[in-house]
């Protein structure tokens, strides 16, 4: 959720007060199991535009409802991985979310109407639930990291980019509209450029992965992470040694932050320029519900702590910790609900998130569908949500109110099962159809 994730640019701080409705309303329409995604940069580590993990929402025992629909709150934030489309779904809490008549753009503010993935990390404002539907007002992509990739560990599931390790999961997004489709981390080689959505563990300078991009070229490269002061105009980011004499935004020493760098060819530098630096911000109007789905960065005690740099107050009596207060500590995913006031996060649940569960998390997808390769076992369809996106089936599928003689071009389903990379990219081999 980040949240979270994760935003550096002035143009879009405008509608931060909007993404964070929308994030909420998202958190809470979306999900499949899993526990959900998300926990970046989007929603507590930078602006609404540099993109990021964390989420509000609801979904499970204890949860309270979406804001406006018991509480007459004020709207809902989500911030966090795609998990799902036909409306969109985030952080796989269950809930979806019309986007239909919502602004979609990248963090430039740039149009992606039709081009969001599974796994994007994502900020979902959202208005007003009204007659318990929840409909966004504006969703933010934006990924943690950017540039060239410089090593590859096929045994060890993992690439390097700017000198962070980048961990790949089993429910990694690669994108099949790179050029040429990224089929799995096999498909990448060196000095490729790309776009990595997912979690951060700032102390390890490691980013767990949720979402993929080649890209041909990019204006800028981009990282997040702990700061270190070196001088007046020299600081290091996870090791990477860095100029920001000419930056915009102040650096603050040991702080969970987003930093811009100038693109470059290979040799790479061995200190790059940064352009633009930018840190925790108040997420904007105070929220009666938010939730937020990302990694601890700063731990004092379990009732005073920050994800991806935001405060969370945690020492109301009446707190729900799952499992237990013990089990929180720095780096540990968490999913955390509760209000934001000032710029806090006052929690009323906080659930400890293992690592393991995203290796299988299932995404969820409604749509019509379309390409049948026929009703036989096994087979594939196309499903179009806000995206197209390639969903195989075999013996091993549920169906639900019918069987595989039942698809049918045009008819409506809905499609959870987990991610798996093909030739064409990542493909979504369903656990379950509905018949809708």
């Amino acid at each position: 959720m980040v949240p979270l994730l994760v935003p550096l640019f002035a143009p879009l701080l405008s509608r931060r007060q909007s993404i964070v409705s929308l994030v909420t309303g998202a958190l809470t329409i979306a999900g499949c199991g899993g526990g959900g995604v998300g926990g970046s940069s989007l929603g507590a580590g930078g602006t609404a535009s540099e993109g990021g993990p964390g989420a509000v929402g609801v979904g499970g025992p204890g949860d309270v409802s979406v804001a406006g629909v018991s509480s007459g709150g004020t709207g809902s934030l989500s911030v966090g991985s795609v998990t799902g489309f036909g409306s969109i779904i985030v952080n796989g809490n269950g809930v979806r979310i019309d986007d239909s008549a919502a602004t979609v753009t990248d963090e430039d503010g740039v149009n992606m109407r039709g081009n969001l993935k599974l796994g994007m990390q994502v900020i979902v404002t959202s208005s007003t639930a009204v007659s318990g539907a929840v409909t966004a007002q504006s969703v933010v992509v934006g990924g943690e990291l950017q540039g060239r990739v410089e090593q590859i560990d096929l045994g060890g599931k993992s690439f390097t980019v700017l000198g962070q390790k980048v961990l790949v999961l089993g429910s990694t997004v690669f994108d099949a509209a790179s050029s040429p489709a990224l089929s799995g981390l096999a498909g990448l080689a060196l000095n490729d450029i790309v776009e990595v959505h997912g979690f951060l563990d700032a102390k390890k300078n490691e980013l767990t992965t949720t979402f993929v991009q080649r890209k041909a070229s990019v204006s800028h490269f981009k990282i997040q992470g702990e700061i270190r002061l070196k001088g007046a105009t020299k600081l290091e980011i996870g090791g990477l040694k860095v100029d920001f004499a000419t930056a915009t935004g102040t650096p603050a020493d040991r702080a969970v932050m987003r930093i811009r760098l100038a693109p470059a060819v290979p040799p790479l530098p061995t200190e790059w320029t940064a352009t633009l630096i930018r840190g925790v911000e108040n997420l904007g109007q105070n929220r009666d519900l938010y939730e937020i789905e990302a990694r601890i960065s700063d731990f004092t005690s379990a009732t005073s702590f920050k994800v991806n740099g935001l405060p969370v107050n945690a020492s109301n009596a009446a707190v729900v910790f799952i499992p237990n207060a013990a089990a929180l500590l720095v780096g540990v995913r968490v999913e955390v609900k509760g209000t934001l006031t000032g710029g806090t996060l006052f929690a009323t649940q906080i659930k400890v998130e293992s690592d393991n569960e995203l290796e299988t998390l299932e995404y969820e997808l409604h749509g019509a569908i379309s390409g049948l390769s026929g009703m036989a076992v096994p087979g594939s369809f196309e499903l179009l949500g806000s995206t197209i996106q390639t969903i195989l089936f075999d013996n091993n599928t549920v169906f639900v109110n019918g069987t595989a003689t039942n698809l049918a071009n045009g008819r409506p389903v809905e499609v959870k099962g987990t991610a798996t990379s093909g030739v064409a990219g990542t493909v979504i081999a369903a656990k379950s159809i509905k018949f809708e």
